[in-house]
């Protein structure tokens, strides 16, 4: 689940990177972790860094959303085989 956390995290901010370019350094940072993305944020300042750190935790929630989905998913699956293979007792 934490790959699919970060796969969308990492995708959402590479949208943001493309748009508002960083130097390599801290956009990496920016673009492994919502606290890398929010302490490069602060760096920067004024209405860019708060840009800046709105996407990332907009990035976040979505990686949240996107992991809780999959989740949810291996739940059902897993309630599904269970109803399916588990023996009914009387």
């Amino acid at each position: 689940l934490g790959s699919v956390l970060s796969s969308i995290f990492a995708g959402r901010m590479d949208e943001t990177l493309a748009v508002q370019p960083l130097p390599p350094e801290a956009a990496q940072a920016a673009e492994h972790s919502v606290t890398g993305a929010v302490a490069v944020a602060s760096e920067i300042g004024g209405s860019t860094g708060a840009a800046l750190a709105d996407a990332a935790k907009v990035a976040f929630v979505e990686g949240l959303h996107g992991t809780s989905l999959v989740a949810a998913g291996f739940a059902l699956t897993g309630a599904l085989i269970a109803v399916v293979f588990l023996p009914a007792t009387a």
